[in-house]
């Protein structure tokens, strides 16, 4: 989302089940550049298999956000 001054906030929240998790808070310039923060988070995350054994599951993403549902899908 946006804060008063017109700058986006990306808010991305990640964690083991059962536990409080992290929450990590980035603000950023322009919602270009919230969209390339959060793809490439969730393509750190879909290589999780490789690295850690494990891997994530998206819960929630804004509806705002519809056009990053085929870079979870897909996994790239």
């Amino acid at each position: 989302g946006q804060d008063l001054f017109g700058d986006w906030i990306v808010v991305l929240n990640y964690g083991r089940i059962g536990t409080r998790g992290q929450t990590r808070t980035v603000l950023v310039a322009n919602e270009a550049a919230a969209k390339n923060y959060v793809r490439q988070c969730l393509k750190r995350r879909a290589r999780a298999p490789k690295r850690v054994g494990v891997g994530y599951t998206v819960k929630k993403l804004s509806s705002v956000w519809t056009d990053l549902e085929e870079d979870i899908a897909v996994g790239s």
